[in-house]
């Protein structure tokens, strides 16, 4: 099933299943607000090939910035320091905190706390 709820706004590409890696590569050329979007067809067309994809959402496509939070001990004050968001999605460790703009993605600015933007992708929950 092509996520098409993502599709919409973010570009979103297959992922691997039980991984957070890509099933396609030259993944880079969709990460960025200027991005071209992601066709109706492409998505089919890798949705067919591979039906058990995970869904990897680029949010530096839309432009977005989600802060990753992986422990679930660090969500408030993550949201002290960042602010809050009207939009948060719940994962099996923490919760995707998003927010409007684009900013360039960063590994490990707090323990469990990744920036995920321009340049990365974030696994859809469920």
């Amino acid at each position: 099933m092509t996520p098409r709820i993502w599709h919409a706004r973010a570009n979103v590409i297959p992922g691997v299943p039980a991984t957070k890696r890509p099933r396609i590569s030259g993944w880079a050329e969709w990460h960025h607000e200027n991005a071209p979007r992601i066709t109706d067809a492409q998505h089919d067309q890798w949705w067919e090939r591979w039906p058990d994809s995970s869904a990897l959402i680029l949010p530096g496509s839309i432009p977005a910035t989600v802060i990753d939070v992986d422990d679930a001990s660090m969500v408030e004050r993550v949201l002290e320091v960042c602010g809050p968001t009207e939009y948060a999605t719940i994962t099996a460790r923490g919760a995707h905190l998003w927010y409007a703009g684009a900013n360039k993605s960063r590994n490990g600015v707090a323990p469990g706390v990744d920036v995920k933007s321009t340049g990365s992708y974030v696994v859809a929950p469920g």
